[in-house]
């Protein structure tokens, strides 16, 4: 995370991908990949936004 006012280095966050049912019951990958890549949830990105936003 960086601060837009300065671009001051104010931390570092990993989210994961979306565990949700909704995945596809099918995917084509390429040969050699065998990870499907997923967003995570908006909820997942306000818990660990929160505490770098002024309440």
């Amino acid at each position: 995370m960086y601060e837009a006012r300065t671009g001051r280095k104010v931390g570092t966050e990993q989210l994961l991908g979306s565990a949700k049912p909704s995945c596809p019951g099918m995917a084509y990958l390429k040969k050699d990949v065998s990870k499907l890549h997923t967003e995570p949830e908006f909820a997942d990105y306000q818990q660990v936004l929160r505490k770098y936003v002024e309440q």
